[in-house]
């Protein structure tokens, strides 16, 4: 979520923002064998997603067609947002402007 979001330095990022040194250096290197629900959600809410956005599944050993936990199963690299716009002109760049512009007016007018 973080190239997603273009934040270029997720550690100073969740330490910025209130997570532990460990805490931290586990979400950064996918080596939380378990995360407080506290974090998950600050997590969450830091990012503007969902759980299912920062899980992804890999199924292991017996196999539960239909499950779930296949919704979480994410086949393609997310886009490097920071590294894609680096190499656009600036033409292109105007166009996304305006169509982040459009797509967060709707999103505002449907919060209404």
């Amino acid at each position: 979520m973080c190239r997603i979001r273009a934040i270029q330095r997720p550690y100073t990022f969740l330490r910025k923002n209130g997570f532990s040194h460990y805490v931290a250096h586990k979400i950064i290197n996918h080596k939380y064998k378990e995360l407080k629900i506290t974090d998950l959600y600050k997590l969450c809410s830091l990012l503007d997603c969902t759980t299912d956005d920062l899980f992804n599944y890999v199924p292991c050993g017996k196999e539960f067609p239909g499950h779930s936990l296949y919704k979480l199963i994410k086949n393609d690299e997310p886009l490097d947002l920071y590294n894609e716009f680096k190499t656009l002109p600036q033409d292109e760049i105007e166009k996304i402007k305006q169509m982040v512009r459009k797509i967060n007016d709707d999103r505002r007018k449907q919060m209404e």
